[in-house]
C-alpha cells in the first residue's frame, strides 16, 4: 500500500516543500541555497521513490523468475509511476478536488520516471550483451 501511493505523497509534498523555501527566502534572502537544497530534496524524493519500485518488484519477480538479471530488468522495467495516478489526477481536476499546480507536479513525476527506466533498462541490456559469450 505504501509503495503504491509513495509518488502521491511525493507530489503532494512537492507543492508544500516549494511554500516552506519561498518562506524561507523571503526572511533570510538566500534565493540560490534555499532553493538549491529544495532541488537536492526533490532529487532525493525522486531517488526514493525510484527505489522503493524497484525493491517492491524485484521482491516479488525474483522467487518466480529465479534469474537476477531478468529479474533487475523487469523491476527496472516497472519503475515509471503514476499512469494510474496521472488519470486519477485528471479526473481530481476536471472536478475541481485537485489545483493545477498540483496537477502539473504529477505530470512532471510521470515525465522524470518514464525517461529514467529506458535509459536505465538500455544500459542493462548493453551490460548484458557484452558479458554474453560469442557463439
Amino acid at each position: 500500500y505504501m509503495i503504491k501511493y509513495s509518488s502521491l505523497a511525493f507530489i503532494v509534498g512537492v507543492q508544500e516543500m516549494f511554500s516552506v523555501a519561498k518562506t524561507f527566502n523571503s526572511l533570510y534572502f538566500k534565493s540560490t541555497e534555499i532553493f538549491l537544497t529544495l532541488a537536492l530534496i526533490y532529487l532525493i524524493l525522486t531517488g526514493i521513490a525510484l527505489i522503493t519500485k524497484f525493491a517492491g518488484c524485484f521482491v516479488a519477480a525474483l522467487p518466480k523468475l529465479r534469474d537476477l538479471g531478468r529479474t533487475m530488468r523487469l523491476a527496472v522495467g516497472m519503475i515509471p509511476r503514476g499512469e494510474l495516478g496521472l488519470i486519477i489526477a485528471a479526473i481530481g481536476l476536471t472536478h475541481n478536488l485537485v489545483s493545477e499546480v498540483l496537477y502539473l507536479e504529477a505530470i512532471g513525476m510521470v515525465i522524470l520516471t518514464s525517461f529514467i527506466a529506458p535509459i536505465l533498462l538500455s544500459k542493462m541490456y548493453e551490460a548484458e550483451v557484452v558479458e554474453a559469450p560469442l557463439e
